[in-house]
């Protein structure tokens, strides 16, 4: 019995161990296995380009096609998950021509629905006015006149502006207040705007006070230099390593292409080996090839997380400003 119950128990850990060892193989893969990517965009005239990005050995692949339309596909294995159009340039030209069409349409029905009910009223009155026979047609008219006088009555008094005025409005017109009483008011005013520039300053003072004590915090400078250590790494591990291609870029008026040289020439390190730049000087111009390539790991994300939030004052400044 002892037997059987040691093998049980035998065999229970062996199972055991293979899920555990299932489960870190597929840890390890998700964290080490890159995200790889590359593309292929260029322009003369219309862009066009392609961007590929695979995972675990092109198990899963993601192609991103634009020529003409922008079409996404996703595949598992041999296996096509989904492929859909999401942009296409005829669809957008047919979806102006029909808002064009519309808005007319909805124009000339508009003005249709406003002159209608015009001509409608009018055409009534007129086949009411033809219906009426002549002593009908006086009595109506003296009707009206008589109507019409009593809802503007002659007899009735328009008051002018000064009955409107009531006896205190008249009171305070009168008494005007005297150069004492002038001088005193401004002074307050002086009074107050001097209190108010005063506090004003001091929360200024203070607020000038907290935030050169806090970058001068040896503990918050560490943190800082932390900080920049990581994003420097998180861009290193994100950005393509390889990195080829050729620009022609020009305006019509040179000084606008001198400007544009100017602003890039401090960053010629960076892409002199990998990137070929050509101006071109009174002439409008736009076009290149641009190919890149590289790869992400989730373990150098994740590094980059853990080195942040491990750090306890960074804990403390990211639940402040929270």
């Amino acid at each position: 019995m002892l037997h059987i119950l040691l093998l049980l128990l035998k065999v229970l850990g062996i199972f055991l161990l293979v899920v555990f060892g299932i489960f870190l193989l597929l840890a390890l893969l998700v964290l080490f296995t890159p995200v790889r990517y590359r593309g292929n965009v260029s322009f003369h005239g219309e862009a066009r380009g392609t961007v590929f990005v695979s995972w675990l050995f092109c198990i899963l692949r993601v192609r991103l096609v634009l020529d003409e339309s922008l079409k996404l596909s996703v595949k598992v294995l041999w296996h096509k998950l989904f492929e859909e159009v999401l942009w296409s340039k005829e669809e957008d030209e047919k979806k102006e021509l029909s808002e064009g069409e519309s808005s007319g349409e909805e124009i000339s029905e508009e003005e249709f629905g406003e002159v209608l009910p015009d001509f409608e009223e009018e055409e009534l009155e007129m086949v009411h006015m033809a219906e009426l026979s002549g002593g009908e047609m006086e009595e109506a008219q003296r009707l009206e006149e008589e109507s019409g006088l009593e809802e503007n009555p002659v007899s009735e008094k328009i008051p002018g502006p000064e009955e409107n005025i009531g006896p205190e409005e008249k009171t305070s017109r009168k008494e005007k207040p005297n150069l004492g009483e002038r001088l005193c008011r401004f002074c307050k005013k002086i009074k107050e705007f001097i209190l108010g520039g005063r506090s004003s300053l001091k929360k200024a003072r203070k607020k000038y006070e907290g935030f050169v004590a806090f970058i001068g915090d040896e503990e918050n400078q560490k943190t800082f230099r932390l900080l920049t250590k990581q994003i420097k790494k998180l861009f290193k591990c994100i950005l393509p390593g390889n990195v080829k291609g050729r620009i022609r870029f020009g305006f019509e008026n040179p000084y606008d292409t001198g400007k544009v040289l100017t602003i890039i020439s401090p960053f010629y390190g960076l892409y002199a080996r990998t990137l070929a730049v050509e101006p071109v000087f009174g002439e409008k111009a736009l076009e290149g090839e641009l190919k890149i390539k590289g790869k992400i790991r989730a373990a150098s994300l994740l590094s980059v997380g853990l080195r942040l939030f491990m750090n306890k004052n960074f804990r403390r400044l990211l639940k402040r400003w929270r």
